[in-house]
């Protein structure tokens, strides 16, 4: 699974700057991948990989793109309305 993220994010990276939401046991894994590593608190329980998005959500200072780590981008991303949430059509191509 790791190494889906750590492609998504060299992909991403060329971009875009990257900042990856962690645990303290996988904070060196990706403090080489991306711009910032923001390691959740101590007390932060999840139960399943979206409650990381929801804490991501509510702590982020817009403009932000949150991505899943089985994203890959092979072009940037244009800005939309940060006052609602999308999810758009990429064309799946490299090119």
């Amino acid at each position: 699974m790791l190494s889906l993220y750590k492609t998504s994010i060299e992909c991403g990276s060329k971009y875009h700057s990257t900042r990856v939401y962690t645990d303290k046991s996988s904070k060196d894994f990706f403090e080489a991948l991306v711009d910032e590593v923001v390691v959740l608190p101590d007390d932060f329980e999840y139960y399943f990989l979206d409650d990381i998005k929801f804490y991501v959500m509510v702590n982020e200072t817009e403009p932000f793109i949150l991505i899943d780590g089985d994203l890959f981008l092979y072009q940037a991303l244009e800005p939309i309305d940060t006052h609602i949430g999308v999810e758009l059509f990429s064309k799946h191509y490299k090119g």
